[in-house]
Order: C-alpha cells, then structure tokens, then sequence
C-alpha cells in the first residue's frame, strides 16, 4: 500500500505541477494582453491629445488672424482722424507740428505692432508641421517661442494705447487751447 499511495502521490503531485505551469502560461499570457490593451488605450489617447491639440492651434491661428485685422482696422480710424484733424487744423493756420510728430511715431509703433503680429502669427502656424508625439520637444520649444512674441504683441498694443493717451490727446487738448485763444482775437466761432 505504500508503494501505491506513493505512486498516487506522484501522480496527483505531477499533475499538480504541469497544472500550475499551465496556469501560469495562462497568466503570462494574460498578462501579455492586458499590457497590449494598455499600450492601445496610450496610443489612442496620444492621438486624441494630439488631435486636440491641432486642432485647437488652428482654431487659435484663425482667431489672431482675424484679430489682427480687426486691430488694424481700429489702428486706421485712428490715425485717420488725427490725420483729418491735422489738415483741418492746419488749413485754418494752427501750429500742427507737434502733432504731426505724434503721428509718426503713432505710425510707426502701428507699422511695429503689425509687424510682430505678424511673426507671432508665422511662429504659430509653424508649430503646426511638427508630427504630433514625434517632434521631441521642438513643438514645445516653437510654442514658447511663439508665445514670446505674443507678449511682445501685447506690449506694442499697450504701448499704442498709452502712446494715444499720454501724448496725443494732450497734445489735441493744447490744440483746443491755442483755439480757445484765437476765438477772441477774431471774435468768431468757426
């Protein structure tokens, strides 16, 4: 009896063990698919991601293009009415050198603002030919670069708004002095 139930032992011992090897195949395997399914479930959220994020420097690319339009436009009333001031002011004999000075300037702050809105648009839009997930880190790079310049764009908007505030419409205000002034002398008011 004892040569048999060691035999039996073996046996259900032998089977126990090819068992546990199956068993651990099957957890081997399973393991495999489970990373598989992980590295699937990366790779469709990096494209997701990626996706957006394309998406959304187009969408951004398209709205400062626009924007940039629109200040233009807001940039031209304004020096088109100091200019129409100017030749009114100028026709009726007042000192308008000051302001024709101020003009210049303006212009050439606006002619700067267009400028490196300009580049900051480029920059932008470059970013767009890196291969989203394979540009190793020069998307990045191009983006903060790209960002510098918008912060550069905004300083050239403020700096024309303070320009406008701080200088020519002081200057406007003294015009309206200096006519004040002439209003008694002729006795009329144009």
């Amino acid at each position: 009896m004892s040569n048999k139930s060691l035999i039996i032992s073996l046996v259900v011992l032998s089977l126990v063990i090819s068992g546990g090897a199956m068993a651990a195949d099957n957890a081997n395997v399973n393991a495999n698919s489970a990373k598989d399914n992980i590295k699937k479930k990366v790779e469709e959220l990096r494209d997701n991601v990626c996706k957006n994020t394309e998406s959304r420097i187009a969408i951004r690319a398209t709205r400062y293009k626009n924007n940039k339009e629109r200040h233009a436009a807001v940039h031209n009333q304004i020096r088109e009415k100091i200019q129409k001031l100017i030749s009114r002011l100028q026709a009726k004999g007042y000192d308008v050198a000051k302001l024709n000075e101020d003009l210049a300037t303006l212009d050439s702050k606006i002619s700067k603002f267009g400028t490196d809105y300009e580049i900051y648009i480029n920059q932008l839009t470059a970013t767009q030919g890196y291969i989203c997930g394979q540009s190793e880190g020069k998307f990045i790079a191009a983006l903060k670069e790209a960002n510098t310049y918008l912060k550069l764009v905004h300083q050239d908007s403020l700096d024309i708004r303070l320009f406008y505030q701080q200088t020519i419409r002081p200057d406007i205000l003294a015009l309206k002095e200096q006519i004040k002034a002439a209003l008694p002398e002729t006795g009329s008011v144009e």
